[in-house]
């Protein structure tokens, strides 16, 4: 009776796991799934929306830091003087590469 125990309990998970760890374990998504619904994140008390303002605020200080940094390698290393800064002063959005392609394509074509 204790080996039939020891096989349903022990021996059977442990193979299952090895299996699995030596195919690489299952696919979680496979990217066909769709979202039907989220409940959305509503504050509830002062605390609650303080704590939602702080993250928000921290999350711009990191991107604003981000930017800061890099635009200060480009200075460092000479990478701006071929290109320009990738970040330039101005609040507007910064153009994706496929814009910039674009637009180099088109003053080719002129």
């Amino acid at each position: 009776m204790a080996s039939k125990f020891f096989k349903e309990y022990v021996v059977k998970p442990a193979v299952k796991k090895v299996k699995s760890i030596l195919k690489g374990g299952n696919q979680k998504t496979t990217g066909t799934e769709v979202i039907k619904s989220f409940k959305a994140k509503v504050n509830k008390t002062k605390l609650d929306e303080a704590r939602s303002s702080l993250n928000i605020s921290i999350q711009k200080t990191k991107g604003s830091t981000g930017k800061l940094r890099h635009t200060m390698w480009q200075s460092r290393t000479g990478d701006h003087k071929k290109k320009g800064f990738t970040f330039d002063k101005r609040n507007e959005r910064t153009k994706t590469s496929d814009e910039k392609r674009y637009e180099e394509a088109q003053i080719k074509k002129d």
